[in-house]
């Protein structure tokens, strides 16, 4: 797993495509759940787990970016509570079905557990009947 920070318009972009699975995570200083999910990204990084080596995580500090990408955040992706993911599977969104529909994006900090899950959730993507 890698981690890298996104600041522009291209940046963005060319993050979509550094890995296989790719997760931004749109965050602010004075967030704590943000914090608390960076504690969670820098201890697996740690644990150098296999499930993890196709992972980039994207840091997307919301007060920080250039405007171009402040309007992106703010009108494509419509970023309202932070922290907020949206996680790409070979350059595209990845929709999630829940009991109440399809979501584009987890709202609030994951713990590791749940993290894994969700990384392990889009890997299985691959296996999926056409």
């Amino acid at each position: 797993m890698q981690v890298i920070e996104v600041n522009n318009i291209p940046e963005f972009e060319d993050a979509i495509g550094k890995s296989k699975i790719v997760v931004f995570d749109f965050w602010a200083e004075w967030c704590g759940p943000c914090k608390a999910f960076a504690k969670v990204i820098e201890n697996l990084l740690t644990q150098n787990l296999e499930l993890l080596e196709d992972v980039t995580i994207a840091k997307v500090n919301v007060e920080e970016v250039e405007a171009d990408l402040q309007q992106v955040i703010a009108q494509q992706f419509r970023v309202s509570a932070i922290p907020t993911m949206f996680v790409f599977y070979n350059g595209g969104l990845v929709q999630f079905q829940t009991d109440n529909g399809s979501i584009d994006r987890i709202v609030g900090a994951l713990p590791p557990d749940a993290f894994l899950e969700l990384i392990k959730a889009v890997k299985s993507i691959d296996n999926e009947p056409n």
